[in-house]
């Protein structure tokens, strides 16, 4: 995206890896503990086949958000066990950053190089890698270039 990237952008953009994760809106409570107690907003699983395969993780939506208990609503991230096709509302795929120790050294080093030609910095990658960051993160970048949000 950048025109003209310097040599340190190019590297340091670069040293970010992405991963490939599937993402599936749906109903399907067999991704969830059997028993109900267990439940948690947050939910994770893995089957050991291989190390390099992602941890799964199920989002009861339910809890997160007024969402009445009758509709239950899960959303898994690379779901371990399988979801009946039947339950599934959506399912898309997103990337998203890998938090490795070369991409934590690039996160910082970029804020270094924050302004220089003109060029600004800002995205998920630029935090933890929650949508919500990327949007901080243009916030930070928005209060570096002088410029203070109307809501505060």
């Amino acid at each position: 995206m950048l025109a003209d990237p310097s040599t340190d952008e190019t590297a340091l953009l670069g040293a970010i890896k992405y991963q490939n994760n599937r993402a599936v809106l749906h109903a399907d409570p067999t991704v969830m503990p059997k028993r109900k107690a267990c439940w948690a907003s947050w939910t994770y699983s893995t089957v050991k086949q291989n190390v390099a395969d992602p941890v799964g993780i199920t989002y009861w939506m339910n809890s997160l958000q007024p969402i009445p208990q009758e509709d239950l609503l899960l959303g898994s991230l690379n779901p371990s066990s399988s979801i009946k096709e039947e339950l599934i509302y959506e399912e898309t795929n997103f990337m998203h950053p890998v938090f490795d120790l070369a991409a934590l050294d690039a996160q910082t080093r970029l804020k270094g190089l924050q302004g220089q030609k003109n060029t600004w910095f800002c995205g998920a990658y630029m935090r933890n890698g929650f949508h919500e960051d990327g949007y901080s993160s243009g916030v930070d970048v928005a209060e570096d270039m002088g410029m203070v949000p109307q809501w505060v």
